[in-house]
């Protein structure tokens, strides 16, 4: 037992190191960039988040002395306009005035107007501005405004976040939610001459703030060669997320992650692994982000392919762009415009790709159990030797990626490699990986290239081959090995070799190369080539694909495919799609094989994710065969369910199918109903009686008659606005609040109470007893202790919170002294009037 703990901690610390310890010891070899240090009147575009970073460290912060400290009584506040290098800040800056009339301002507000200060100088640190070199500043007292000049290198860039709004909410890593159960399901019923089958897919989730806990099953009314029972358990296991540190352990069924060049095994037991998926507030891939510097206030404006994705405002200094939204790359451009006109422009290429991570990133998992067979068809077939598999992805520069990964079975497997990815010019991408195992005495490599990119503005291109050397062994296919020892009796097999089955993770060749080409918009053509090559086959193909915009609702789709190792498989596919209105579409097509010739006419509308809508779908095909195909279908999506059916015939055979899923979710003390459960979601509580619920101004619908709704979207672990529409509350109600925040974790559940309560009201007439006059507008009145509302034109006034019965009056008339009434009232279906009151 411990020869095989210790060769997997061997394994494990050796791919981290290699990747880790590779990177760091590369960059301490790295010169750092040298920067000039005076600014210039120039706009730089920047590899992704390079220059940004460089420009924050250079050149260093101000070093200020230290100031002595002075009570706050002898300091008088301003709050100045602001001027820095003759342009206007978009706000009022705050400082203060000693005895001697200099003027200090706090680190905080100095850091709010991009003064360049050192880290170490607290916010509430008071600097004079005097003591900052280079600095040189005017105080106006008659307009209560400030000059301020400084070198521009000696501010901080201004920052301009263009991420789109998922990426700019407010995150809240310390959210966990409520107890909630939900029951996610599918239900599957076909009737056709050979019987009647029906299937349901189910899916339980526990979640409380220790974690989810969930569990699947598959239910079928027939069984199979391998199915000995009607109900399959799928996958159970514990998964609890740690948002602030950005991990994820499970415990229980999974299955393992992996690398390019690996494959992914079902497993039962442990994963931790890094939380990216979880935590869609962050983006991953590396991004290019653009800085310069503007020696007067500018217009900016970026371009990518000539389509412009942003325009704004920058004060002069230096600027950075952040998150700009993906894009598949070609050029970008920046244009900036300053206060006299003059222009300039920067292009620059940007190739985008998922393989290149952010500068510092790090994407990594452990994975240990045992294997899992027969999935689906078995609910607890596992296998006692044990896997253990780890992997790593490290942004090493802004512009490239290591990857590190190794695997280890009990039974002999030691597998490890490593690999780069990295963007060239703004153009492509490559990744090269390499890999070795040892396996009972076997042994071998394995090697991965690949490239993407652009050759020109219209054509793109990948290419990849992977080669196997000598008996290369991964997880995967010792797993199959595995499994074919355990079932070799059932699969008829007198051995367990591997010729029996065909899968890539045995394959010793893999070959993909594409090339695509769009020379007008609305016209595009591609080519793809893929060979897999095994020890005693080969699968080659080849497709050809083509579609042309013949008017902006028509559009001409063409597919060629063609089995190079068989001649007589073989496929031409063509059709014409007209969108004749919304969501309406006309579909002709024609399908030609070896086989037979088919020619169809379809009507279709699709229905949107929007509850309440409908599609539907009418389907006529002939064959050269001489049979038809009709079918006819129809979707729903309500708000508790989506449903489907569809009914068709293919010569004299008929078949009708009806499908469901949806969500079942008991939260708050309610139980729900919705056609789906997102990644988390919102329990909506005393909104009143069939009140209006928004997310982020989007009508999401009404509450039901105890005022309670149940949104199923929102992102988890950020600050989800929820708003409860009062302009058609029912008359009488009224909320503590009409706006909540609303904050879940990973596929939990939070609750938003409006506090809407149930308000007898009704208006009176004052009056004065004795004079019988009306008492004059603007005094207020006190309906049974407590404060009601102000008597308006004409004696009348809005009464809140009347009981049912004898009420009370106060009014107070101020110098004419305290009156006072009682009287009877008496609940009414509708807005009632409380008539005259005679006040004393």
């Amino acid at each position: 037992m411990m020869i095989w703990q210790t060769r997997l901690a061997l394994i494990i610390l050796l791919s981290y190191c290699t990747v880790y310890g590779l990177a760091h010891a590369q960059r301490a070899l790295l010169s750092p960039l040298t920067i000039p240090p005076h600014s210039q009147d120039i706009t730089q575009i920047s590899s992704p988040q390079s220059s940004s970073e460089e420009l924050a460290r250079h050149p260093s912060p101000l070093v200020i002395p230290k100031n002595p400290t002075m009570k706050n009584s002898d300091l008088t506040a301003l709050v100045l306009d602001v001027r820095i290098n003759q342009s206007k800040t978009d706000d009022f800056g705050q400082f203060q005035q000693n005895p001697k009339g200099e003027i200090l301002a706090y680190g905080r507000d100095l850091r709010k107007l991009r003064i360049n200060i050192a880290s170490d100088i607290a916010d509430n640190h008071l600097v004079k501005l005097n003591d900052i070199p280079q600095l040189r500043y005017q105080y106006h007292v008659e307009t209560q405004s400030i000059d301020i000049n400084l070198p521009t290198d000696r501010l901080t860039p201004y920052q301009l976040n263009m991420a789109s709004d998922q990426y700019q909410k407010k995150t809240n890593m310390d959210a966990g939610g409520i107890n909630a159960g939900v029951l996610n399901y599918n239900l599957y019923n076909e009737n056709n001459d050979a019987g009647n089958f029906f299937s349901a897919n189910m899916e339980g989730i526990f979640s409380s703030n220790y974690g989810n806990f969930v569990s699947s099953g598959l239910y079928n009314n027939g069984s199979s060669h391998f199915i000995n029972n009607d109900f399959v358990r799928l996958d159970s296991y514990w998964q609890y997320v740690d948002a602030k540190n950005i991990r994820s352990w499970q415990l229980g069924d999974f299955v393992s992650n992996t690398v390019e060049w690996g494959s992914s095994v079902r497993l039962a037991g442990i994963q931790i692994a890094s939380a990216y998926q979880q935590r869609s507030d962050i983006i991953t891939t590396a991004l290019p982000s653009y800085s310069g510097s503007a020696a007067l206030p500018s217009s900016l404006d970026l371009y990518v392919n000539q389509q412009r994705i942003y325009s704004g405002e920058i004060p002069s200094g230096p600027f950075d762009l952040k998150m700009l939204p993906s894009v598949s790359g070609n050029d970008v451009t920046l244009i900036t415009r300053d206060i006299n006109g003059q222009q300039i422009a920067t292009t620059q290429a940007y190739y985008y790709t998922p393989k290149v991570l952010r500068e510092d990133l790090k994407e990594y998992s452990i994975d240990i159990g045992v294997p899992r067979f027969g999935y689906s068809t078995a609910s607890s077939d596992y296998d006692s030797h044990l896997f253990a598999i780890g992997s790593l992805r490290y942004g090493w520069r802004p512009t490239a990626t290591l990857t590190g990964h190794t695997e280890y079975t009990s039974d002999g497997l030691a597998n490890i490699g490593g690999g780069i990815a990295k963007t060239l010019a703004g153009m492509s991408a490559i990744n090269l990986d390499a890999a070795r195992s040892e396996y009972k005495g076997a042994s071998g490599n394995l090697l991965l290239a690949g490239v993407e990119g652009r050759l020109t503005k219209q054509i793109s291109f990948n290419a990849s081959t992977q080669r196997t050397f000598g008996n290369y062994f991964d997880v995967a296919r010792v797993a199959n090995i595995l499994a074919q020892k355990k079932y070799a009796n059932v699969l008829r097999t007198r051995t367990y070799a591997e010729d029996f089955i065909n899968t890539s993770a045995i394959a010793e060749r893999i070959d993909r190369y594409g090339l695509a080409w769009s020379p007008t918009p609305g016209l595009s053509f591609s080519a793809y080539y893929n060979e897999i090559a095994w020890a005693q086959d080969t699968y080659r193909t080849v497709s050809l694909n083509a579609n042309t915009s013949i008017t902006n609702n028509a559009t001409l789709y063409t597919n060629i495919y063609k089995d190079l190792n068989h001649s007589d498989n073989w496929s031409l596919w063509l059709g014409l799609r007209i969108n004749l209105s919304d969501r309406l579409d006309a579909t002709t097509s024609m399908v030609k094989n070896s086989a037979d010739t088919s020619y169809s006419q379809e009507f279709s509308r699709s229905s949107s994710q929007q509850v309440n809508t409908l599609g539907w779908g009418v389907n006529a095909t002939h064959y050269d065969n001489g049979s038809n195909l009709l079918s006819v279908r129809g979707d729903y999506r309500a708000r508790a369910a989506w449903l489907n059916a569809q009914l068709s015939q293919y010569g004299s055979q008929r078949q009708s199918t009806l499908a469901a899923s949806g969500s079942l979710v008991a939260a708050g003390g309610h139980l729900f109903a919705a056609n789906e459960i997102g990644d988390a979601f919102v329990v909506v509580k005393n909104a009143g009686p069939n009140s209006t619920v928004l997310n982020g101004g989007v009508d999401l619908g009404k509450s039901d008659a105890e005022g309670n709704f149940l949104i199923p979207h929102i992102l988890p672990w950020v600050d989800n606005e929820i708003y409860l529409d009062t302009s058609d509350m029912q008359e009488g109600w009224e909320a503590a609040s009409t706006e909540q925040i609303a904050v879940a974790g990973w596929r939990r559940g939070s609750i938003v109470d409006f506090k809407t309560e149930k308000i007898d009201s009704a208006t009176a007439k004052l009056f004065l007893a004795g004079a019988h006059q009306v008492i004059s507008p603007g005094y207020a009145v006190t309906l049974n202790g407590q404060q009601s509302g102000v008597v308006g034109y004409d004696g009348l006034v809005y009464l809140k919170g009347l009981k049912e019965g004898t009420n009370y009056l106060s009014v107070n008339l101020l110098d004419k002294g305290q009156y006072q009434a009682r009287f009877n009232w008496h609940k009414t279906t509708q807005h009632s009037n409380a008539g005259e009151i005679l006040c004393r």
